[in-house]
């Protein structure tokens, strides 16, 4: 059975995956790695995790759903195409928000979390940060 959900979500991170990617290189012109594409241990069993959950779910949440009798406008709303367009329409934000930032940044940003003040840190007040 075809699961536009999980292939919504799937698109999505791949698309995520590869711009992070992408802006790594373009901004550092260091060679891809998984670590500029942003996998690791932990996230890959956390993306494991997920995918079971989501079959777990649509098989398994709609069969109980419907033997409890469950509302229909509850069924109808989980399900319904707005919905689904509403989350892809929030991750498409969310995206254009975190590129446009990293590309404000350009070579200052990286995927490192700082543990500690470098002398040569700079406050950016222009682009997606002027409005933070």
């Amino acid at each position: 059975m075809f699961d536009v959900d999980y292939m919504l979500w799937s698109l999505v991170l791949i698309v995520f995956h590869l711009t992070e990617g992408l802006f790594a290189y373009a901004q550092h012109r260091e060679p891809l790695s998984w670590r500029s594409m942003l996998f690791s241990r932990a996230y890959l069993v956390a993306l494991v995790a997920a995918t079971v959950e989501h079959e777990l779910l649509r098989r398994v949440l709609s069969e109980w759903l419907i033997r409890k009798r469950v509302s229909l406008a509850v069924i109808w709303s989980i399900s319904h195409p707005s919905t689904r367009y509403a989350g892809l329409m929030l991750c498409l934000v969310g995206e254009g928000i975190r590129k446009g930032s990293m590309w404000t940044l350009g070579p200052a940003f990286t995927h490192e979390i700082a543990r500690e003040r470098r002398m040569t840190h700079r406050l950016y007040q222009q682009g997606f940060y002027a409005a933070m």
